[in-house]
C-alpha cells in the first residue's frame, strides 16, 4: 500500500511532525509495518530538523516481510549511524505481547488495517502501555464489517481500489512494473476482499469514524485525540492522518 505520490507522504509527515510536543530527551521510536524504512526516516529527520526532538536515542523496526526489515535497517542506519536499531520480524498481530520497554512515539502508516476491527482492538490495547503517542496513517475506506459479497462492500473496494490504481498508472515507470504491481498485488487484494471471508483475508481498510470510534473505546482517556487530519480527498477515496497523545 506504500504506492501513494511523494506529495502524500510530505503531507502526512507534516501532520504529524505539527502535533507532535518539543521532546527534552532522546526519543524512543516504534515504526509498525515499517516497509523499506524510507518514511521513518524522512519523520525523523523532519523532527529533527523542525526542532521537536533533541536526538534519536532507538528505533524499533516491525515488519513481517525480512527483505523489508533488512532494507529498513539500512536506511535508517545510514540516516543515523548513531542509532540503536532494534527489529521484530514479525506482524504486530505476533509480537504485541512480547513488548518490554517504553517508545515515545509508534507509527503504524498503512499497516495497521491487515486485521479486522476485533483483532485491531486486543492488539493496540497490548500496545497501549507502551507508549506515549500513536500516529496513523490510513485509507478511508469501508472494507471491514461489510458482509462477504455484499452491495456495500463491492462498492467500497470499487471505489477505493479503482482509485488507487489510478495513482500507480500515474506513476511514471515502465509499463510492465505498473502492470505487475497492479496484477500481483493490488488485484490480489481486490480478490481476497471480495471473496475471502472475515478472518481468513489479510485487509481490512476502515472508515474513518470507525478509526476513531475504536481510538475512543481502547486509547482514552488517557490519550486524547491531538490531531484528525486529511492529507488527500477525492469522490472515492481518502487518506487520512491521526495522533493520539497521552495526557497527563
Amino acid at each position: 500500500m506504500k504506492l501513494f505520490k511523494p506529495e502524500k507522504n510530505r503531507k502526512n509527515i507534516e501532520q504529524f511532525s505539527h502535533s507532535i510536543p518539543e521532546f527534552d530527551h532522546p526519543i524512543r521510536f516504534m515504526d509498525i509495518g515499517c516497509g523499506d524504512g524510507a518514511l521513518t526516516c524522512r519523520l525523523l529527520a523532519h523532527l529533527m530538523e523542525s526542532e521537536k526532538v533533541p536526538e534519536i536515542g532507538e528505533v524499533l523496526l516491525i515488519d513481517p516481510s525480512p527483505a523489508m526489515i533488512s532494507m529498513a535497517t539500512e536506511k535508517v542506519r545510514g540516516a543515523f549511524p548513531d542509532v540503536i536499531i532494534s527489529t521484530d520480524n514479525a506482524r504486530i498481530q505476533d509480537c504485541s505481547l512480547s513488548f518490554d520497554r517504553h517508545y515515545d512515539i509508534a507509527m503504524s502508516s498503512l499497516a495497521y488495517h491487515h486485521m479486522p476491527v476485533e483483532d485491531k482492538r486486543i492488539h493496540l490495547s497490548r500496545l497501549k502501555p507502551w507508549i506515549s503517542h500513536f500516529l496513523l496513517f490510513e485509507l478511508d475506506a469501508n472494507n471491514d464489517t461489510p458482509e462477504m459479497y455484499s452491495p456495500e462492500l463491492a462498492v467500497s473496494v470499487y471505489q477505493s481500489y479503482g482509485r488507487i490504481m489510478d495513482f500507480v498508472f500515474a506513476h511514471d515507470a515502465p509499463v510492465e512494473v505498473v502492470t505487475d504491481c497492479i496484477d500481483s498485488f493490488l488485484m490480489t487484494e481486490v480478490v481476497s476482499i471480495l471473496s475471502e471471508p472475515r478472518g481468513i483475508r489479510t485487509d481490512y481498510h476502515m472508515l474513518r469514524k470507525e478509526w476513531l470510534d475504536l481510538f475512543s473505546q481502547v486509547l482514552e482517556p488517557e490519550f486524547s485525540l491531538r490531531s484528525d487530519s486529511t492529507c488527500y480527498g477525492d469522490e472515492y477515496v481518502g487518506l487520512f492522518t491521526m495522533h493520539y497523545g497521552r495526557d497527563g
